[in-house]
């Protein structure tokens, strides 16, 4: 089983660089992965579900996407 940890990114809009190699790391290392673990905080700040940040929106795209 293969398992992957991210911790503490602190995703937000002020740091568009580091917003990007999570995009990257989720669409290519943690495809097919069997586990990932999120610890820590994964975004600077989150105010739901609703949020219009389309930023965040990637984000929790790409986490659908490799939920499966």
């Amino acid at each position: 089983m293969t398992a992957l940890v991210i911790s503490d990114l602190h995703l937000s809009r002020a740091e568009p660089d580091i917003t990007a190699r999570c995009l990257g790391f989720l669409k290519d290392k943690a495809r097919g992965t069997a586990a990932l673990y999120i610890l820590g905080d994964l975004f600077e700040s989150w105010l739901g579900d609703d949020d219009p940040d389309p930023e965040l929106g990637r984000v929790t795209s790409a986490l659908a996407d490799v939920a499966g």
